[in-house]
């Protein structure tokens, strides 16, 4: 097909797109450093409400069900989960980074066209997962040869989660956490787990319940799908955003423009797919093979008391949803140092939050695991475990993004694969010799692993990765802890008496080294 005449040539449009991502990374420099704090602060009051509302979810979950019933959900939901981002094909992180390019460089008539390119694979690979699910249900979950319920209640629901993912995530590329934090942490984590539940004692089905679960899902596609094309419409309607030379873009043959950022887009977009599929079987594999390996009821002991540990990880992401397009801006600008100073800020500021909780969940683990339920009291160590490998994580900060946004996607695959690796073996071989305890071990040692991994990729790299002044944090943070936990056994027993003393203690802790501890730890230079 020839080009239309007065199209202006390669060089001279790639020439008005660099102008214009020039000028877009200048004004973000010195404009959005504010929101960089913002966004931080924003992500982490939703990871807050998202990780309460789905501890609060669990909870109600192993009372009314116990941990057999729980447990039939728990694997469910882990195969649901582990489909639907399988099918998503890595397109989030592709979204993200092709709403934001393309503003960037002038291009919004072509924003509409990076959503088509992004969605319409998905559709076919979640199509193909619905299959999937259905054939798990008559043959590998099936129980006394009749299929699974619980996993036919959910395997419709497959296509709606594996669009919802990065619709909701591609939001962040018009550049504001906003509508992404208010339908993804808080709509979601009080949907989710409120339609679930009330279905749940409507019906007493667990069926029923995961139903319930993918209804939600759909509705809450719907709603990312309607305030993108909002999104979408309001920036092309925005006097102030970037523009470049209308031949390069008014002018342009409608299928020139969309085969070229279907190539930009997918040429970002599938080195990350392997990586997605590792990182999401890293999630959720060990909820499987404890099913698998030990018992159901060994599923629901674990699933339960793991939505204390990840509460850390809900911290952990808020903070990646902020530098994960900070990065990408000091790459463009090849300032490694400021990439260094940004890992070691988020790290400091992870570690300060999560280490004060992760010590009080160790202290009060029996407490805590029981709260679900007598019978889930034999979950405290695998928490402690879970909560210790995190912990020890934190102190890398979010190095796995940093690594991921810096271009070099085939560290990322090697990391992920790595981790992968590593989960499953010991999976393999501590499950069945030591149960959950062996599943929190493997989870732990992966995490621990992956940051050791990611951060030896970045200095690779030539982004610094010290972790000096921040485990010199973390170790004045254990110190205060510790003695005020003890200090509250003692004084208050260890029930729950004693706990809300080590958490309020706790919590003072964080604010205490946020504002006073923090600014004093500088990285090494």
């Amino acid at each position: 097909m020839k080009a239309k005449q007065g199209l202006a040539p390669d060089s001279e449009r790639q020439s008005n797109r660099s102008t214009a991502a020039d000028a877009g990374a200048q004004a973000a420099a010195s404009a959005n450093a504010p929101s960089v704090a913002k966004g931080a602060a924003l992500n982490l009051v939703g990871a807050a409400l998202f990780g309460l509302s789905g501890f609060v979810f669990a909870f109600i979950l192993s009372n009314q069900l116990g941990p057999g019933g729980a447990g039939r959900f728990w694997i469910g939901l882990a195969v649901f989960n582990i489909t639907s981002r399988i099918s998503e094909l890595g397109t989030a992180s592709g979204l993200v980074h092709g709403v934001a390019r393309a503003r960037a460089d002038g291009r919004a008539h072509q924003l509409s066209t990076v959503l088509s390119v992004a969605i319409r694979p998905v559709l076919l690979a979640s199509v193909i997962g619905v299959a999937a699910v259905v054939g798990l249900a008559f043959t590998a979950f099936a129980v006394d040869g009749q299929p699974d319920q619980v996993l036919l209640a959910f395997a419709p629901f497959v296509i709606a989660a594996a669009i919802y993912t990065p619709i909701v995530q591609g939001l962040r590329g018009f550049g504001s956490m906003t509508s992404n934090v208010v339908i993804d942490r808080v709509v979601r984590g009080l949907l989710l787990p409120a339609s679930a539940l009330i279905t749940l004692e409507l019906t007493g089905s667990i069926a029923m319940a995961a139903l319930a679960w993918g209804t939600s899902t759909l509705l809450l596609a719907v709603v990312a799908a309607r305030v993108f094309k909002r999104s979408i419409t309001a920036y092309l309607n925005n006097p102030n955003r970037v523009r470049v030379d209308r031949r390069s873009t008014d002018e342009r043959d409608p299928e020139i423009d969309r085969s070229e950022v279907r190539d930009e887009f997918w040429t970002f977009t599938k080195p990350r797919i392997g990586g997605q599929i590792l990182d999401v079987m890293v999630l959720w594999i060990d909820v499987l093979l404890v099913g698998v390996l030990a018992s159901p009821t060994a599923a629901g002991i674990y699933g339960a008391v793991s939505r204390f540990a990840i509460v850390g990880m809900f911290v952990a992401e808020a903070l990646m949803k902020v530098v994960g397009p900070r990065t990408a801006e000091l790459v463009a600008r090849e300032n490694y140092s400021g990439i260094s100073n940004l890992r070691h800020d988020s790290a400091l500021a992870h570690t300060i939050i999560v280490w004060p909780v992760y010590l009080v969940v160790i202290a009060f683990a029996p407490l805590l695991a029981s709260l679900f339920g007598p019978e889930f009291a034999e979950g405290a160590s695998a928490l402690r475990i879970l909560a210790m490998g995190l912990m020890v994580s934190s102190l890398f900060g979010p190095v796995g993004s940093i690594l991921l946004m810096s271009g070099d996607s085939k560290a990322t695959l090697r990391v992920g694969a790595l981790g992968f690796a590593t989960n499953l073996i010991l999976n393999l071989i501590l499950i069945p010799m030591i149960g959950i305890e062996g599943a929190a071990v493997a989870w732990a040692a992966t995490f621990i692993v992956r940051a050791i991994a990611n951060s030896a990729a970045c200095r690779t790299a030539g982004i610094d990765v010290d972790i000096s002044s921040v485990a010199s944090v973390a170790v004045a943070l254990t110190l205060f802890t510790v003695l005020t936990s003890v200090g509250s056994k003692a004084l208050f027993g260890t029930d729950v008496a004693g706990m809300l003393a080590a958490g309020s203690a706790g919590a003072i802790a964080i604010v205490a080294f946020m504002f006073v501890m923090r600014p004093l730890a500088k990285p090494r230079t």
